[in-house]
Order: structure tokens, then C-alpha cells, then sequence
């Protein structure tokens, strides 16, 4: 994968105009952020709620949805303060911004992922795992286990909205999917991370097929065709249908 991070331009400071559409007391709490360390602004943000399900952060450099961006939609306080707090290096700070915007706002799909690519940096002795393409992002087995934990979470939370509240989202649950298919599929599951980005354009009608069309996409299916017989692909595109189906 290329590059994990895209911060909005700016500081928080720069974003207040924008915030200032959420909530009065989400717009306060992003000016006190701004005149002082994103670690003493956390607290003050993880009480406001926005609709953010197309918030328009780092979702990914490698989807086709960051390549051309559409009009995009205010920033929400909790994830413009954990975006703060990650450019400025505060990663546990961040992290605790992350979950509290998330608890608040389960539905923000672009918060899971750029959540998801924060902690797929590696940290601390944390051994780097050697890697085939020069442009993919330094990572060790531990940071992938803790991004692909937070993208499960992300469909888990989408499942279980579409149960309770039969309120399906087929294009969050398609970005979701892309982003862990893409994981997967650049760190040795290529059998899986492909049924899953097959599985990604089902869900989106077909609005994020180009992914299947990347050449690094295309040479690991045919890969896992020749290795392992279209038999076991099936197999694993049952699988993770019935794991994601809305």
C-alpha cells in the first residue's frame, strides 16, 4: 500500500469555520483545542455528535475514493482533534480521540479506517516486516493485527446497526471492506483480501470496482487461482459473504 496518511490542510485552528456547522458546543470545544496541545484538548471534543459518514479523511490512499474526492462534508470535532493529535505525534492521545469520536459516532466509516491505518504504523521494538514493493507502508506483524482488529470492528458495527436498526449501508460497509481486502491481501492472506474485494464491489453495486482492476490486485488472484484451485477461492467467497452480507 502507499502512503497511510492524508491530513486534511490546516490545523484545527483553520477548521473552525467547518466545525462550526456540527454543533455550537463541538465548535467551542475545536477553538479551545486550537489554542493549546492536542493532549490537553481530548477531554473537550468526545461529548459532540455528527452525522460524519462521508467525512472526508484519510479513507485511504489506496482507494479510488481518495483519488477523486467529492464535495466533502465538515469534519466532526472528535475525529478533526484525534487527526490533530496524530500529525502532531501524540499516537496514544490519538487513539483515545479515536475511540471516544467512535463511541459517539459508530457510523463514521472514514474514522475507522484512517483509525485502522494510525495503528498500522509499527511502534516501539516492534520488527518491521520486510516487504516485495518499495512504496508500501513500514509495518510488523503486531500493528496489522491491531488495524485489522479495528476494521472488524467497523463491519461489526455496521452488521449489527442493519440488525437493530434495519438500516443498511451499502457504501460504508463497500469502503470498509476494501480497506481490510487491501490489508489482507498485501500481507500474505491474498486468498482472503481478495474474496474480500470482490465481495467489496457486490456490496457497493459495482461503485468501487476499479480496485479489482489494479495490477498488484489482479496478479495476486490469478495468483491464488494457480496455487490454490478455484475450488477453496469458492469456498472462501461463501465464507466471507455470509460474514458480511447486509
Amino acid at each position: 500500500m502507499a502512503r497511510a496518511v492524508c491530513f486534511p490542510r490546516g490545523g484545527l485552528r483553520d477548521r473552525r469555520d467547518a466545525v462550526a456547522s456540527t454543533s455550537a458546543r463541538g465548535a467551542r470545544a475545536v477553538a479551545r483545542a486550537s489554542s493549546s496541545s492536542p493532549r490537553r484538548a481530548i477531554a473537550t471534543t468526545t461529548t459532540s455528535v455528527s452525522n460524519n459518514d462521508d467525512a472526508g479523511g484519510p479513507a485511504g490512499p489506496s482507494s479510488p475514493l481518495e483519488r477523486a474526492p467529492t464535495r466533502r462534508r465538515p469534519l466532526a470535532p472528535g475525529y478533526a482533534l484525534a487527526l490533530e493529535c496524530w500529525r502532531a505525534g501524540y499516537v496514544d492521545d490519538a487513539a483515545v480521540a479515536f475511540e471516544n469520536h467512535l463511541a459517539l459516532d459508530p457510523r463514521d466509516v472514514s474514522a475507522w479506517i484512517s483509525y485502522a491505518q494510525m495503528l498500522k504504523r509499527p511502534r516501539g521494538d516492534e520488527r518491521v516486516v520486510p516487504s516485495s514493493v518499495d512504496d508500501d507502508v513500514a509495518c510488523s506483524r503486531e500493528s496489522v493485527n491491531r488495524a485489522r482488529r479495528v476494521l472488524h470492528r467497523a463491519l461489526l458495527e455496521l452488521r449489527r446497526r442493519q440488525s437493530d436498526c434495519d438500516d443498511a449501508d451499502p457504501e460504508a460497509m463497500g469502503k470498509v471492506l476494501q480497506a481490510l481486502g487491501l490489508l489482507e491481501l498485501t500481507h500474505g492472506n491474498e486468498m482472503y483480501g481478495g474474496a474480500l474485494l470482490e465481495q467489496c464491489v457486490r456490496v457497493s453495486r459495482r461503485a468501487l470496482e476499479p480496485v479489482l482492476r489494479w495490477r498488484r490486485v489482479r496478479a495476486a488472484r490469478a495468483n491464488v487461482v494457480a496455487r490454490a484451485g478455484v475450488g477453496r477461492l469458492n469456498k472462501t467467497r461463501e465464507s466471507v459473504r455470509a460474514y458480511t452480507s447486509l
